[in-house]
Protein backbone atom coordinates (compact mmCIF):
# COMPACT_ATOMS: atom_id res chain seq x y z
CA UNK A 1 0.00 0.00 0.00
CA UNK A 2 1.44 3.36 -1.01
CA UNK A 3 1.98 5.64 1.92
CA UNK A 4 1.13 9.34 1.95
CA UNK A 5 4.81 10.09 2.45
CA UNK A 6 5.42 8.49 -0.95
CA UNK A 7 2.74 10.77 -2.40
CA UNK A 8 4.38 13.84 -0.88
CA UNK A 9 2.03 14.33 2.08
CA UNK A 10 3.82 15.36 5.28
CA UNK A 11 3.30 12.86 8.05
CA UNK A 12 4.94 11.31 11.08
CA UNK A 13 4.75 7.95 12.81
CA UNK A 14 2.59 7.89 15.86
CA UNK A 15 1.61 5.02 18.14
CA UNK A 16 -1.68 5.84 19.78
CA UNK A 17 -4.16 4.26 22.13
CA UNK A 18 -7.30 3.90 20.04
CA UNK A 19 -9.61 5.49 22.53
CA UNK A 20 -7.45 8.47 23.20
CA UNK A 21 -5.04 10.34 21.06
CA UNK A 22 -3.54 13.81 20.71
CA UNK A 23 -5.67 16.89 20.14
CA UNK A 24 -3.97 20.24 20.54
CA UNK A 25 -0.66 21.54 21.86
CA UNK A 26 0.38 19.38 24.81
CA UNK A 27 1.33 15.71 24.70
CA UNK A 28 -1.17 13.07 25.79
CA UNK A 29 -1.63 9.34 25.74
CA UNK A 30 -4.09 6.76 26.97
CA UNK A 31 -5.40 3.24 26.80
CA UNK A 32 -8.52 1.49 25.58
CA UNK A 33 -10.91 -1.24 26.60
CA UNK A 34 -13.62 -3.40 25.09
CA UNK A 35 -17.15 -2.13 25.60
CA UNK A 36 -19.97 -4.42 26.64
CA UNK A 37 -22.58 -4.18 23.91
CA UNK A 38 -20.36 -2.90 21.09
CA UNK A 39 -20.30 -5.21 18.08
CA UNK A 40 -17.13 -3.94 16.44
CA UNK A 41 -14.00 -5.41 17.99
CA UNK A 42 -11.96 -2.52 16.57
CA UNK A 43 -13.40 -0.30 19.28
CA UNK A 44 -10.95 -1.58 21.86
CA UNK A 45 -7.78 -1.96 19.86
CA UNK A 46 -4.46 -0.21 20.08
CA UNK A 47 -2.65 0.32 16.81
CA UNK A 48 0.18 2.07 15.02
CA UNK A 49 -0.92 4.90 12.80
CA UNK A 50 0.19 7.93 10.85
CA UNK A 51 -1.25 11.40 10.95
CA UNK A 52 -1.50 14.28 8.52
CA UNK A 53 -1.61 17.55 10.45
CA UNK A 54 -3.44 20.74 9.49
CA UNK A 55 -2.20 23.41 11.90
CA UNK A 56 -2.52 21.82 15.34
CA UNK A 57 -0.09 20.36 17.84
CA UNK A 58 -0.81 17.95 20.63
CA UNK A 59 -2.97 17.99 23.75
CA UNK A 60 -4.24 15.91 26.63
CA UNK A 61 -7.52 15.21 28.34
CA UNK A 62 -9.23 15.07 31.69
CA UNK A 63 -11.59 12.68 33.33
CA UNK A 64 -15.37 12.95 33.27
CA UNK A 65 -17.30 12.60 36.52
CA UNK A 66 -20.73 10.98 36.35
CA UNK A 67 -23.02 9.49 38.98
CA UNK A 68 -25.37 6.67 38.14
CA UNK A 69 -28.80 6.49 39.68
CA UNK A 70 -32.49 5.74 39.26
CA UNK A 71 -33.95 6.77 35.91
CA UNK A 72 -36.12 9.87 36.11
CA UNK A 73 -39.53 10.37 34.54
CA UNK A 74 -38.08 12.89 32.09
CA UNK A 75 -35.49 10.36 30.95
CA UNK A 76 -38.13 7.66 30.54
CA UNK A 77 -40.35 9.79 28.30
CA UNK A 78 -38.30 9.27 25.10
CA UNK A 79 -38.51 5.52 25.76
CA UNK A 80 -42.27 5.50 26.35
CA UNK A 81 -43.03 5.75 22.63
CA UNK A 82 -41.01 2.65 21.77
CA UNK A 83 -42.74 -0.55 20.75
CA UNK A 84 -42.41 -3.25 23.46
CA UNK A 85 -39.87 -5.30 21.51
CA UNK A 86 -37.79 -2.16 20.90
CA UNK A 87 -37.93 -1.17 24.56
CA UNK A 88 -36.71 -4.68 25.38
CA UNK A 89 -33.55 -4.01 23.34
CA UNK A 90 -32.77 -1.01 25.53
CA UNK A 91 -33.49 -2.95 28.72
CA UNK A 92 -30.91 -5.54 27.65
CA UNK A 93 -28.32 -2.76 27.48
CA UNK A 94 -29.38 -1.49 30.92
CA UNK A 95 -28.49 -4.96 32.22
CA UNK A 96 -25.03 -4.57 30.65
CA UNK A 97 -24.21 -1.40 32.63
CA UNK A 98 -25.44 1.09 30.04
CA UNK A 99 -27.68 3.79 31.47
CA UNK A 100 -29.69 6.88 30.61
CA UNK A 101 -27.67 10.11 30.73
CA UNK A 102 -29.43 11.83 33.69
CA UNK A 103 -27.57 15.11 34.34
CA UNK A 104 -24.62 14.25 32.14
CA UNK A 105 -24.04 16.74 29.27
CA UNK A 106 -25.06 14.02 26.80
CA UNK A 107 -28.58 14.29 28.20
CA UNK A 108 -28.99 17.09 25.65
CA UNK A 109 -29.00 14.39 22.97
CA UNK A 110 -31.55 12.13 24.67
CA UNK A 111 -34.94 12.67 23.04
CA UNK A 112 -33.62 15.41 20.73
CA UNK A 113 -35.61 15.64 17.46
CA UNK A 114 -33.89 14.92 14.16
CA UNK A 115 -36.34 15.53 11.34
CA UNK A 116 -39.16 13.02 11.78
CA UNK A 117 -36.97 10.97 14.13
CA UNK A 118 -35.61 11.40 17.62
CA UNK A 119 -32.35 10.46 19.25
CA UNK A 120 -31.96 8.13 22.22
CA UNK A 121 -28.70 8.34 24.18
CA UNK A 122 -27.17 5.76 26.51
CA UNK A 123 -24.04 6.11 28.63
CA UNK A 124 -21.59 3.27 29.05
CA UNK A 125 -18.47 2.76 31.17
CA UNK A 126 -15.42 4.98 31.23
CA UNK A 127 -12.31 3.95 29.38
CA UNK A 128 -8.92 3.82 31.09
CA UNK A 129 -8.35 7.57 30.83
CA UNK A 130 -11.80 8.54 32.09
CA UNK A 131 -13.64 9.27 28.84
CA UNK A 132 -17.25 8.13 28.75
CA UNK A 133 -18.59 5.71 26.14
CA UNK A 134 -22.01 6.44 24.71
CA UNK A 135 -24.42 5.04 22.14
CA UNK A 136 -26.94 6.91 20.01
CA UNK A 137 -30.03 5.25 18.59
CA UNK A 138 -32.46 6.64 16.04
CA UNK A 139 -36.17 6.09 16.74
CA UNK A 140 -38.88 6.67 14.12
CA UNK A 141 -42.45 7.86 14.60
CA UNK A 142 -43.70 4.28 14.74
CA UNK A 143 -41.71 3.46 17.86
CA UNK A 144 -39.05 1.48 16.03
CA UNK A 145 -35.32 1.71 16.64
CA UNK A 146 -32.79 1.40 13.86
CA UNK A 147 -31.55 -2.18 13.58
CA UNK A 148 -28.09 -0.99 14.70
CA UNK A 149 -27.00 2.00 16.80
CA UNK A 150 -26.63 5.23 14.86
CA UNK A 151 -23.31 5.84 16.61
CA UNK A 152 -20.95 4.51 19.25
CA UNK A 153 -18.67 7.14 20.67
CA UNK A 154 -16.66 8.71 23.45
CA UNK A 155 -17.17 11.99 25.29
CA UNK A 156 -14.72 13.90 27.45
CA UNK A 157 -14.85 17.20 29.30
CA UNK A 158 -12.39 19.11 31.42
CA UNK A 159 -11.22 22.44 32.75
CA UNK A 160 -9.18 23.42 29.69
CA UNK A 161 -10.64 23.83 26.18
CA UNK A 162 -8.58 21.05 24.61
CA UNK A 163 -9.91 18.61 27.22
CA UNK A 164 -13.39 18.84 25.70
CA UNK A 165 -14.16 16.58 22.78
CA UNK A 166 -16.58 14.12 21.27
CA UNK A 167 -15.70 11.17 19.04
CA UNK A 168 -17.76 8.78 16.93
CA UNK A 169 -15.87 5.50 16.71
CA UNK A 170 -18.74 3.98 14.73
CA UNK A 171 -21.17 6.04 12.65
CA UNK A 172 -23.98 4.62 10.49
CA UNK A 173 -25.94 7.39 8.75
CA UNK A 174 -27.91 4.81 6.73
CA UNK A 175 -30.31 3.29 9.26
CA UNK A 176 -32.45 0.23 8.58
CA UNK A 177 -35.88 -0.02 10.20
CA UNK A 178 -36.99 -3.56 9.45
CA UNK A 179 -36.96 -3.70 5.66
CA UNK A 180 -36.79 0.06 5.14
CA UNK A 181 -33.62 2.13 4.89
CA UNK A 182 -33.47 5.73 6.06
CA UNK A 183 -30.34 7.63 5.04
CA UNK A 184 -29.60 10.75 7.09
CA UNK A 185 -27.27 12.01 4.38
CA UNK A 186 -29.81 11.88 1.55
CA UNK A 187 -32.41 13.51 3.82
CA UNK A 188 -30.05 16.32 4.80
CA UNK A 189 -30.26 15.35 8.48
CA UNK A 190 -26.57 14.57 8.95
CA UNK A 191 -25.76 18.27 9.11
CA UNK A 192 -28.35 18.78 11.84
CA UNK A 193 -26.89 15.84 13.77
CA UNK A 194 -23.35 17.21 13.57
CA UNK A 195 -24.49 20.66 14.66
CA UNK A 196 -26.19 19.05 17.67
CA UNK A 197 -23.01 17.13 18.54
CA UNK A 198 -20.91 20.26 18.07
CA UNK A 199 -23.07 22.01 20.64
CA UNK A 200 -21.48 19.73 23.26
CA UNK A 201 -17.97 20.95 22.36
CA UNK A 202 -16.87 24.46 23.41
CA UNK A 203 -14.46 26.68 21.45
CA UNK A 204 -11.01 25.10 21.56
CA UNK A 205 -12.41 21.58 21.69
CA UNK A 206 -12.56 19.04 18.90
CA UNK A 207 -14.65 16.38 17.21
CA UNK A 208 -13.44 13.15 15.65
CA UNK A 209 -15.32 10.72 13.37
CA UNK A 210 -14.25 7.44 11.80
CA UNK A 211 -14.26 7.18 8.01
CA UNK A 212 -13.60 3.46 7.51
CA UNK A 213 -17.25 2.35 7.53
CA UNK A 214 -19.24 1.86 4.28
CA UNK A 215 -21.23 5.04 4.90
CA UNK A 216 -18.02 7.09 4.73
CA UNK A 217 -16.77 5.63 1.45
CA UNK A 218 -16.65 8.92 -0.48
CA UNK A 219 -14.81 10.71 2.33
CA UNK A 220 -12.36 7.82 2.60
CA UNK A 221 -11.58 7.98 -1.12
CA UNK A 222 -11.16 11.75 -1.18
CA UNK A 223 -8.94 11.82 1.90
CA UNK A 224 -6.85 8.96 0.55
CA UNK A 225 -6.38 10.87 -2.71
CA UNK A 226 -5.07 13.86 -0.78
CA UNK A 227 -7.94 16.32 -1.16
CA UNK A 228 -8.27 18.99 1.54
CA UNK A 229 -10.33 17.47 4.38
CA UNK A 230 -12.90 20.26 4.23
CA UNK A 231 -14.07 19.25 0.73
CA UNK A 232 -14.80 15.65 1.75
CA UNK A 233 -18.43 15.02 2.79
CA UNK A 234 -17.34 14.35 6.37
CA UNK A 235 -15.05 17.37 6.52
CA UNK A 236 -17.76 19.61 5.08
CA UNK A 237 -20.19 18.48 7.79
CA UNK A 238 -17.55 19.39 10.36
CA UNK A 239 -17.05 22.80 8.78
CA UNK A 240 -20.79 23.49 8.90
CA UNK A 241 -20.72 22.46 12.57
CA UNK A 242 -18.15 25.16 13.39
CA UNK A 243 -14.75 23.49 12.86
CA UNK A 244 -12.02 25.37 10.99
CA UNK A 245 -8.97 23.08 10.99
CA UNK A 246 -8.39 19.36 10.59
CA UNK A 247 -6.14 16.41 11.26
CA UNK A 248 -6.40 13.21 9.26
CA UNK A 249 -5.62 10.11 11.36
CA UNK A 250 -4.99 7.40 8.79
CA UNK A 251 -3.57 3.98 9.43
CA UNK A 252 -0.58 2.40 7.75
CA UNK A 253 -0.33 -1.26 6.87
CA UNK A 254 -0.03 -3.95 9.52
CA UNK A 255 -0.82 -4.14 13.21
CA UNK A 256 -4.09 -4.29 15.16
CA UNK A 257 -5.17 -0.83 14.06
CA UNK A 258 -8.61 0.69 14.55
CA UNK A 259 -10.52 2.64 11.91
CA UNK A 260 -9.18 5.77 10.26
CA UNK A 261 -10.53 9.03 11.65
CA UNK A 262 -10.91 12.67 10.71
CA UNK A 263 -10.42 15.12 13.56
CA UNK A 264 -11.59 18.74 13.43
CA UNK A 265 -11.00 21.65 15.78
CA UNK A 266 -13.27 24.49 16.83
CA UNK A 267 -11.30 27.75 17.02
CA UNK A 268 -10.63 28.97 20.53
CA UNK A 269 -11.16 32.65 19.73
CA UNK A 270 -11.74 35.10 16.89
CA UNK A 271 -8.05 35.55 16.12
CA UNK A 272 -7.59 31.81 15.65
CA UNK A 273 -10.81 31.59 13.65
CA UNK A 274 -9.62 34.27 11.21
CA UNK A 275 -6.21 32.60 10.92
CA UNK A 276 -7.68 29.17 10.18
CA UNK A 277 -10.25 30.55 7.75
CA UNK A 278 -7.49 32.34 5.83
CA UNK A 279 -5.59 29.06 5.61
CA UNK A 280 -8.73 27.35 4.30
CA UNK A 281 -9.20 30.07 1.67
CA UNK A 282 -5.64 29.66 0.42
CA UNK A 283 -5.96 25.88 0.30
CA UNK A 284 -9.28 25.93 -1.56
CA UNK A 285 -8.27 28.64 -4.04
CA UNK A 286 -5.21 26.52 -4.78
CA UNK A 287 -7.45 23.52 -5.41
CA UNK A 288 -9.75 25.46 -7.75
CA UNK A 289 -6.81 26.97 -9.62
CA UNK A 290 -5.18 23.61 -10.20
CA UNK A 291 -5.28 22.30 -13.76
CA UNK A 292 -6.59 18.81 -14.39
CA UNK A 293 -4.19 15.98 -15.07
CA UNK A 294 -4.39 13.74 -18.15
CA UNK A 295 -6.82 11.45 -16.31
CA UNK A 296 -9.76 13.15 -14.62
CA UNK A 297 -10.15 12.17 -10.97
CA UNK A 298 -13.71 10.98 -10.31
CA UNK A 299 -13.82 13.04 -7.10
CA UNK A 300 -12.57 16.30 -8.58
CA UNK A 301 -16.02 17.62 -9.52
CA UNK A 302 -17.37 17.09 -5.99
CA UNK A 303 -14.22 18.59 -4.49
CA UNK A 304 -14.55 21.75 -6.58
CA UNK A 305 -18.27 22.16 -5.88
CA UNK A 306 -17.69 21.81 -2.15
CA UNK A 307 -14.71 24.16 -2.28
CA UNK A 308 -16.92 26.86 -3.83
CA UNK A 309 -19.57 26.31 -1.14
CA UNK A 310 -16.99 26.67 1.63
CA UNK A 311 -15.47 29.77 0.04
CA UNK A 312 -18.93 31.30 -0.28
CA UNK A 313 -19.55 30.60 3.41
CA UNK A 314 -16.26 32.36 4.14
CA UNK A 315 -17.31 35.37 2.07
CA UNK A 316 -15.00 34.55 -0.83
CA UNK A 317 -15.93 34.20 -4.51
CA UNK A 318 -13.85 32.26 -6.98
CA UNK A 319 -14.53 31.91 -10.70
CA UNK A 320 -11.94 29.30 -11.63
CA UNK A 321 -13.39 26.29 -13.54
Amino acid sequence: MESRRQRGVACRWFVYAYHRRNCDENGSSGDSQEVNGAKDARVGRIGAGRVRENGHGRGDYSRVAYNRGVRSQAEEQPLDGLAPEQRARIEVLFAKEWSLPRKHPLARLHGAPLGDYRLLALLGPKNNVGSRYFQLFLADGGGRLGDEPLALGLYNSGAFPAYNWIELTQYRPAQRFGGQVSDLTSQGLDGELFETLSGLVPPGGHMMVEYDSPGQRVSERMLTHGYPPVVSPLGHLMFRAGCRSYRDWYISEGGREGPRKLQCFKPLNEDIRREKEEQLRDELIGLLSRSEGPTRDEWLGLARRTAREVLAALGERHTAP
